[in-house]
């Protein structure tokens, strides 16, 4: 894994907690201040939290539901099952449809087994909902039909989540079993710049390969 992730004389393996992301308090102020419609504060300072500001998808017309959570990280199945490494999103029931997107992302060849792989997953919805709240109904029927039909796109080629800086601090970084003396220097010095918490420790393949 060495090879195929990186090269002997320059690879890290950068362990993190398994939910490192920044939580942001979605305030009603935050929410006002890119809303189209007034924002009341019931909460009486207890503020939803999720790892996506409410703001940011208000502003930019998008939803993702599991930002809210802490269930975003996935173990991997490996099988050899067609239909799960192929699954059918769209079935049909009359004239109702149902898209199963649940199902992207969580099976993979059983041949890459060894890797024992976990996954963060999320799901991103071009909803915008910053709209008239008797019209969001309609808007979610609208985007479905769409990417039943091929006609709708997600909002962004990709997403950067923010990590929280606890998290970052406690960072734990390995160093590749055969990693050269310039790369190991280029580690430390980077470390030492950027996270001086941080802990650097040897492969336990050192002086074996």
């Amino acid at each position: 894994m060495w090879n195929m992730y990186s090269t002997l004389d320059s690879g890290v393996r950068i362990k993190l907690k398994a939910n490192p992301f920044k939580l942001f308090e979605n305030t009603p102020d935050s929410i006002q201040n890119v809303s189209n419609f007034p924002v009341t504060d019931n909460t009486n300072g207890s503020y939803l939290k999720s790892i996506i500001p409410i703001a940011d998808m208000l502003e930019k017309g998008y939803v993702c539901p599991a930002a809210m959570t802490n269930d975003i990280l996935h173990k991997v199945e490996y099988t050899s099952d067609y239909d799960k490494l192929y699954p059918r999103l769209v079935t049909h029931e009359g004239d109702k449809f149902n898209i199963a997107l649940g199902s992207l992302g969580i099976h993979k060849n059983i041949h890459w087994e060894f890797q024992h792989e976990w996954r963060y997953i999320l799901h991103f919805y071009p909803l915008n909902f910053n709209q008239d709240p008797g019209r969001v109904t309609t808007s979610v029927q609208i985007m479905a039909n769409k990417l039943l039909h091929g006609l709708e796109k997600q909002p962004f080629p990709f997403y950067d989540l923010q990590l929280d800086d606890t998290a970052f601090n406690q960072m734990e970084i390995t160093l590749s079993p055969k990693i050269s003396a310039g790369n190991r220097l280029i580690v430390k010095s980077l470390i030492e710049k950027y996270n001086p918490s941080a802990l650097i420790s040897e492969s336990s393949l050192l002086g074996l390969i």
